[in-house]
């Protein structure tokens, strides 16, 4: 197993550890070779109903060698898949250390557990590095503030110096 070269303190969607980040609109080339540095295995295959009916990308680990694992719907074209990608991606650099943060898929029931407040948070931070991903240096705060009354109310304020 490869491990992350990549330093994860002080991240925020604004500032990912990729080359051009906010600066120059990102490809699915910029992505795999990334995920390439990263050590991550990224698979195209369809998603599994069972991470929800609408999903179009998934980061996991795998069970027995912890790999970081993206999975990407192989129908998405241009933007769209470049939006899922760095989304996943930046899960990655975001939350995928902290292992008790990603989703676990129940064997009891089934499905994966009704995302917490803190999880929520976690798809607007990579719905935001997703954004900045195909809108380079578009004010990304601003727009997230007119879709979540959370940034508002969090004490962690995005630079792109990182979290202050």
């Amino acid at each position: 197993m490869r491990k992350s070269i990549t330093r994860r303190h002080n991240l925020t969607p604004l500032n990912l550890p990729i080359p051009g980040w906010n600066e120059r609109r990102m490809t699915s080339k910029d992505f795999e070779q990334v995920c390439a540095r990263e050590g991550i295995t990224v698979k195209r295959e369809k998603i599994d109903k069972a991470y929800g009916k609408n999903a179009k990308g998934v980061y996991t680990r795998a069970l027995d060698t912890n790999e970081p694992v993206i999975t990407i719907d192989p129908s998405l074209r241009g933007y769209q898949r470049v939006r899922v990608e760095f989304h996943e991606l930046a899960r990655h650099f975001l939350h995928g250390n902290n292992l008790k943060n990603l989703r676990r898929f129940s064997m009891k029931t089934g499905k994966f557990p009704q995302l917490t407040p803190a999880k929520a948070w976690q798809e607007v931070e990579a719905d935001a590095a997703a954004l900045c991903a195909i809108a380079p240096g578009f004010p990304t705060v601003h727009l997230i503030r007119t879709v979540t009354d959370d940034l508002e109310t969090r004490k962690t304020v995005w630079t792109e110096g990182g979290a202050q």
